[in-house]
């Protein structure tokens, strides 16, 4: 089984996949355009390319995947929200993993996560100005992910990644300052 990545935004899809495949994970990541195809390839990833928008392609993409890791970085446009919440059932998809600086009812409904799915959501903070770094270093949140992927008899959390506690939630040390 593995792991697909979606809507993550270059730098985490790229610290987040490098994780789990350090791991010995299975990483899956959906392009829409050949151009970063080989890039991703030479470094054990799955690509597929083209459009998530497309229930056929979707299905696909996620047949085979214990867990979709979705991120707030590109919003799910309508289509693909729609998409996704028949697909994934479908696809035996086993647990969501969202990831954001949104409200967790905002990152659910995005995804149309069905209450019966084990969902994750991992919730950071944003830092306001232009130009400033996310409260959460990405390589933390990647190891958040990871956690998130293997935790088992947890099937619906919300965490907020700027609590300590809830790193403990996920059997992990807060990151230092």
């Amino acid at each position: 089984m593995s792991v697909l990545l979606i809507g993550l935004g270059e730098t985490l899809t790229e610290v987040v996949a490098a994780r789990l495949l350090e791991q010995g994970d299975e990483v899956r990541l959906v392009l829409a355009e050949e151009t970063e195809r080989e890039r991703w390839r030479a470094r054990g990833v799955h690509v597929a390319v083209g459009d998530m928008a497309d229930e056929d392609f979707a299905w696909r993409a996620c047949m085979n995947v214990r867990t979709v890791v979705a991120g707030d970085h590109h919003p799910l446009h309508p289509p693909l929200r729609e998409v996704l919440a028949g697909v994934l059932r479908k696809a035996g998809v086993g647990r969501v993993v969202a990831v954001g600086a949104g409200e967790p009812d905002e990152l659910v409904r995005s995804l149309r996560v069905e209450p019966e799915l084990e969902h994750v959501i991992l919730r950071f903070r944003r830092r306001g100005l232009l130009g400033a770094k996310d409260a959460v270093a990405p390589a933390d949140l990647a190891v958040a992910v990871d956690a998130a992927d293997d935790l088992a008899g947890s099937p619906r959390l919300d965490l907020d990644l700027t609590r300590d506690a809830d790193w403990k939630e996920l059997r992990l040390d807060p990151p230092g300052p």
